[in-house]
């Protein structure tokens, strides 16, 4: 069974080719909690990955329900495995082309029509040490579901 919620319309804006490497879709997870975990187990760099920081909303807009979540978007990539001696600049061109994709990737939301760009809150410089660097950047970001429901159907 295909769902349609908040999450699955955001990975449908970063799972694109246009986000990817080598012509795949860029790998996206919903990590509610253990991101390190879940970014080691299941996605090889370079992913986005969604962590909510804030409890969800209900905006009601002239009589029609949106759903908003306020959450960090990071978009992560492997700096080298297993690690070697630490290379700021290396660390630094991985943090500039996480960025370069999250930038995009707001660029890209702007004109869709299952989600709205409400507030860009912030950004974060992601850093991650297991057995490899994964080092990227986060924007945090308030976003609405575009599809509403409306009081009459409740």
């Amino acid at each position: 069974m295909r769902t349609n919620t908040i999450i699955d319309k955001l990975a449908r804006t970063i799972e694109r080719v246009e986000l990817g490497k080598g012509g795949e879709p860029l790998p996206f997870v919903y990590a509610e909690a253990g991101l390190r975990n879940i970014i080691l187990d299941q996605l090889q760099p370079p992913f986005a990955a969604c962590v909510p920081i804030e409890s969800g909303v209900v905006n009601d807009e002239r009589g029609q329900f949106h759903e908003r979540l306020t959450m960090s978007v990071v978009f992560g990539d492997m700096m080298c495995q297993p690690v070697p001696e630490y290379d700021a600049r290396e660390n630094e061109r991985i943090i500039d082309e996480c960025k370069r994709r999250a930038f995009k990737w707001l660029a890209l939301l702007t004109p869709t029509k299952e989600l709205r760009l409400i507030s860009v809150n912030g950004s974060l410089r992601v850093y991650m040490e297991d057995d490899a660097y994964i080092t990227g950047f986060a924007v945090n970001v308030t976003l609405e579901e575009i599809e509403s429901v409306g009081k009459c159907s409740v």
